[in-house]
């Protein structure tokens, strides 16, 4: 098994990795489901996302539900005006997630 976050091998029975201290999670685990809180940075990750990642980004950093990210982002955009700047300004300021692969060859789930 190889942790999601460092890509480092870990062992079968551990439910943190031993490089990066990220928690662990088997497929059927709840865990899995709900990645820990990103302390290292905001990063725009590059699947699952709408337009940029902008508001993804932000809401793994901080472990908030994507929904009521966008949700607060649109009522900014319609309440102020200045969402849409914001978000062009976010865009380009906050790093895209990088194409981190495991080290070893992957896992074979029975």
């Amino acid at each position: 098994m190889y942790c999601s976050r460092c890509g480092k091998q870990v062992n079968a029975g551990a439910s943190f990795c031993s490089a990066c201290g990220a928690s662990v999670a088997s497929f059927g685990d709840v865990a899995a489901a709900n990645p820990p809180v990103n302390f290292d940075g905001i990063t725009r990750p590059r699947a699952n996302r709408v337009v940029a990642g902008v508001c993804l980004g932000i809401a793994r950093r901080y472990g908030w539900d994507v929904s009521m990210v966008r949700v607060a982002w649109l009522l900014a955009v319609v309440l102020c005006g200045t969402g849409v700047v914001a978000y062009i300004i976010l865009w380009i300021a906050i790093p895209e997630e990088s194409y981190a692969l495991p080290a070893g060859p992957p896992t074979r789930v029975p």
